[in-house]
């Protein structure tokens, strides 16, 4: 018998020579000039069935009980003998035929000698000399490329998997689970097809997605379900290859390429000094990022393979392929062209619901999920085309073309159905939603039944409150129905209660009565709301009248508002036309005292047509009665005609000067650049104007003490602009951990973190010479979170490590001094140590799909942890935990104040509403909730150039503008 298995093999190996050799053409990497890498994996992914591959026991979870799914025959008691489970070769044949395998219908089992403690038996059972399938190929895109690489796959393989050992220190002992050991693997070998990390790890994504489509393994790296070998050896370009190493026990493909990397720098590093490297076996370090030996050639173990006598030759017939090929899923290639071309979808926009749906749950034996994964879920939402696919995805997915900026990324965040699972870490697993939800929503939408910010609040409240009602009943609840759908909320009679008006904020859970109006027909309440927006919008009025059309999205905005979103923004704009040319209502509210009062609004004008004035400024001042963005000025004068007619700004200045001499104005808003921050605040003080400030509020900390100080003595209100100390959930945090809850402060971490493709290189972000930089930009929240959270300023730099930008083509004399990321230590009194993270460009997931923003904060303390998420823009989502030690977790979201407290705020505030409110009331005298005092924003700003100064980059360039006092 072993004669003929061994003249068996030998044919089937000479069969296949053509295909072994048949290798990719030389390829080089300009990070190793000169050099090739040649890289092949083996990949072991344990199968997806309910039982393991040779016994009936179960197959083990990583949260089971150590040793509770184990039979005899897992234990090696002598007698017991293996039985195939055929649920296995189906999965096994699944994925060769996925991989486009050449199915041996005569296969056999291996034993595999060698001793170790994981190893009961002393042998594993495997398939190395006629395995269940060969000769299958892999097509694996790199993203931003058309052209596939192809892998081709040497053979599939059955076999046992290992025990678990685990090693205790405590007890300096090795603990053995025998859960593991006899689960079924597949173990899928390469060829060396793989030139760079990157292909490896394209290579590996790919694998894993289509393990996941086929339902023959979850692949889940992290908890040991698909682990990978690497083998990687280096040779001179038009050499033969060089000696493979092999890294060993490789578990996620951040460590896999990392692993490679240092690899390849290796061998290089010794073909330098002209010696041979020596083949051996490796591991990796997980905290050096660095490879070690583990043995070499001569220490490898004779594995001694053998025919497994108890198991014979595995058969298979053509009718049982064929049954498993018809019963085939679709393939992530598969449903990537049917996306395409089905619904006119961009390629990142298909990428983004095949990655989500990779990581669906996989049902055990192939069986069919009851649950729908993703692409399902989208199927589904679609009906084959009968609801538009584009409108589908927006509200399903996230657009990634239409991320432009930060502040629209987070804004569509906040609505998306995934989204808003991501926000609250989820996964789609947990998603309550169900289809016909998600479709009902969207077809009240484009039947404008309910109007967007409805919809969007809608859905998160869903989310929020599970429930089997249908979308309309829950709206209809939540009285989110547009005016021309539900009854009328008020008329436009005379002497209307308070509580007919809708009021702002969450919707209200009362229900309005049916009032006639005085001609006795029923009103729907829209005009109602349009003459309150135009008895409080005086002077916007007489704008629109005078015909700047632009200050009409002001009003809309009112409308909007009031309505919480249920008016439909065309009816808005035609009642607001209307009212205009008969103005009797209007008159009638403002005598009764509608919108009249006897304090003017503050008139606030901004410094340049910024980007980031609609969310800091203009969108905030629309909701609060004393505060008004009257002037613009730009110097490109169309620029500036244009944004005041995109956000409804009456005044338009062709110079900054001119608006800081305009007696109508009494706030200036000053976003401009960094290094611009000084020059025109301290004109704006010596022109007699209060300043809001944006941070950080100077290059330099003698900058902006100076302009504190000018403040001071003109009496004059200066705020620098951290926006996020004024939301309740952040002072809520400060609350906790002041109330010695969780005990005294060990360490914190504050990390701020946005997606590489927001700020592009270009960036005035970047550009050292006005204050560019992650310290400048995103450190300085996280360095005066830090202090805010401890009291305390620090008392030493620790620790600093900068990432430097790198343009592509940078000139001649470029000056590598801007930091594009940046992490310090810091020690603070009391034995405090933190950490401050902060990167402008955070690496994308897959090399394409842009992450979340990171914006949060752990503090950890002597009786417990604390966890805020999102401390930055708290209102789009926000989480707070609170982890004291030996009691349970508890999560907290605070959007407004305690009851009692007279600057309570409404729940859909944002942070720079709440900051708005503080600044008018400091203004017009009276005292904010809460405050950023001089002495605070003078010492954020030297801690910054402190940091900056630990490794040599310095401060950012003083400005050039000097004040004569």
């Amino acid at each position: 018998m072993l004669v003929r298995l061994f003249v068996q093999r030998q044919f089937i190996a000479c069969r296949h020579a053509r295909f072994l050799h048949n290798l990719r053409e030389p390829k080089g990497d300009p990070r190793w000039p000169g050099y090739e890498v040649v890289i092949g994996i083996e990949t072991h992914a344990q199968l997806k069935s309910r039982h393991k591959l040779f016994s009936h026991a179960l197959t083990s979870g990583p949260k089971d009980e150590p040793n509770t799914n184990v039979s005899a025959f897992d234990a090696a008691f002598p007698g017991t003998l293996p039985k195939l489970n055929p649920k296995c070769v189906d999965l096994a044949l699944r994925t060769s035929l996925a991989l486009n395998c050449e199915i041996q219908k005569r296969s056999s089992f291996d034993r595999k000698h060698y001793f170790y403690s994981d190893l009961p038996s002393g042998y594993q059972i495997t398939q190395q000399y006629a395995p269940l399938a060969k000769d299958g190929s892999l097509d694996v895109y790199l993203p931003d490329s058309s052209t596939p690489v192809t892998v081709r796959i040497k053979q599939l393989q059955l076999e046992q998997d290992t025990a678990k050992s685990t090693f205790s220190p405590r007890t300096l002992t090795s603990n053995i689970d025998l859960n593991r050991a006899g689960t079924g693997l597949m173990e899928i070998v390469t060829l060396p097809d793989l030139r760079s990390p990157e292909e490896a790890g394209a290579y590996v994504r790919t694998l894993q997605a289509l393990l996941r489509a086929v339902g023959s393994s979850d692949g889940n790296m992290e908890e040991g379900s698909l682990r990978c070998d690497v083998n990687v050896s280096v040779n001179r370009i038009g050499e033969p290859f060089g000696t493979r190493c092999e890294i060993k026990n490789l578990n996620s493909v951040k460590f896999m390429i990392a692993a490679i990397i240092h690899e390849i720098s290796r061998h290089i590093d010794i073909l330098a000094t002209q010696s041979s490297v020596p083949q051996e076996t490796r591991g990796f370090d997980e905290n050096t990022f660095e490879t070690f030996k583990l043995r070499s050639k001569e220490d490898a173990p004779d594995y001694r393979y053998m025919p497994d006598p108890n198991l014979g030759t595995l058969v298979l017939s053509e009718e049982r392929i064929t049954s498993i090929e018809s019963t085939m899923p679709e393939l992530p290639w598969q449903t990537r062209k049917r996306l395409l071309s089905s619904y006119g979808l961009s390629e990142k926009n298909v990428d983004v619901l095949i990655k989500l749906d990779s990581s669906k749950d996989v049902p055990v034996d192939g069986d069919n999920s009851t649950t729908p994964g993703p692409i399902q879920f989208f199927d589904e939402l679609c009906q084959g085309n009968k609801r538009d696919p584009k409108v589908a995805f927006n509200w399903y997915a996230i657009d990634l073309s239409e991320m432009s900026s930060l502040y629209s990324y987070s804004g569509r965040m906040a609505h998306e159905l995934l989204g808003q699972l991501t926000a609250r870490k989820q996964s789609f697993q947990n998603n309550t939603i169900t289809v016909q939800q998600l479709s009902e929503l969207i077809d009240l939408v484009q039947e404008k039944q309910i109007t967007g910010t409805s919809a969007k609040y809608l859905l998160r409240h869903m989310l929020s409150n599970p429930s089997s009602k249908s979308t309309r009943e829950v709206a209809e609840e939540q009285q989110l129905m547009s005016f021309a759908f539900t009854k009328p909320l008020a008329s436009a009679g005379n002497d209307l209660p308070a509580s007919a008006y809708p009021p702002s904020g969450s919707p209200s859970t009362s229900t309005s009565s049916t009032p006639q109006t005085s001609e006795g027909e029923s009103s729907n309440g829209l005009d109602v709301l349009v003459s309150r927006a135009l008895a409080a919008m005086p002077k916007e009025v007489d704008a629109l009248r005078a015909g700047h059309k632009g200050v009409m999205n002001k009003i809309v905005g009112w409308v909007m508002r009031e309505s919480r979103g249920r008016a439909d923004a065309r009816l808005v704009k035609e009642e607001i036309e209307r009212a205009i040319n008969s103005p009797p209502a209007a008159t009638k509210l403002e005598a009764q005292g509608e919108g009249a009062g006897s304090n003017r609004p503050l008139r606030f004008g901004i410094l340049g047509a910024a980007k980031i004035a609609p969310n800091a400024l203009i969108l905030p001042a629309i909701s609060h009665p004393e505060a008004v963005v009257y002037a613009v000025a730009a110097r490109d004068p169309q620029r500036a005609q244009a944004y005041a007619r995109k956000h409804g700004i009456p005044k338009v200045h062709t110079s900054y000067d001119s608006l800081l001499h305009d007696p109508e104005v009494d706030v200036v808003y000053n976003p401009l650049p960094n290094g611009l921050h000084y020059e025109w605040t301290l004109k704006a003080l010596e022109a007699g104007k209060h300043v809001l400030l944006e941070k950080p509020a100077a290059n330099t900390a003698e900058e902006t003490r100076e302009m504190f100080e000018l403040a001071e003595r003109k009496g004059l209100v200066l705020l620098e602009a951290f926006h996020y100390r004024f939301h309740p959930a952040v002072q809520r945090a400060k609350e906790i951990l002041d109330s010695g809850e969780l005990g005294k402060i060990k360490h914190l971490e504050v990390i701020m973190n946005i997606p590489r493709g927001v700020f592009p290189n270009d960036d005035i972000r970047f550009d050292y010479n006005i204050g560019g930089g992650a310290l400048m930009d995103l450190g300085c929240y996280a360095l005066h979170c830090i202090r805010y959270l401890t009291s305390s300023n620090p008392t030493s730099v620790l620790n600093v490590s900068h990432t430097l930008l790198e343009p592509a083509n940078p000139p001649a004399d470029y000056k590598r001094n801007v930091d594009r990321a940046t992490t310090a230590s810091l020690a603070l009194p009391n034995d405090i140590t933190a950490e401050l993270t902060c990167d402008l460009q955070q690496p994308l997931a897959w090399g394409f799909i842009p992450r979340l923003p990171k914006l949060n904060i752990l503090v950890e303390c002597e009786g417990g942890k604390l966890e805020m998420f999102n401390f930055v823009m708290p209102s789009f989502y926000h989480s707070l935990t609170v982890t004291p030690k030996a009691r349970q977790s508890r999560k907290e979201k605070v959007y407004t104040f305690s009851e009692g407290d007279s600057n309570l705020g409404e729940d859909w505030w944002a942070s720079y509403r709440y900051q708005l409110e503080g600044f008018v009331n400091r203004v017009k005298g009276r005292e904010p909730q809460t405050w950023i005092t001089k002495e605070d924003s003078i010492a954020n700003m030297e801690w910054v150039e402190k940091i900056y100064a630990e490794k040599g980059l310095g401060s950012r360039p003083k400005s050039a503008y000097v004040h004569n006092a």
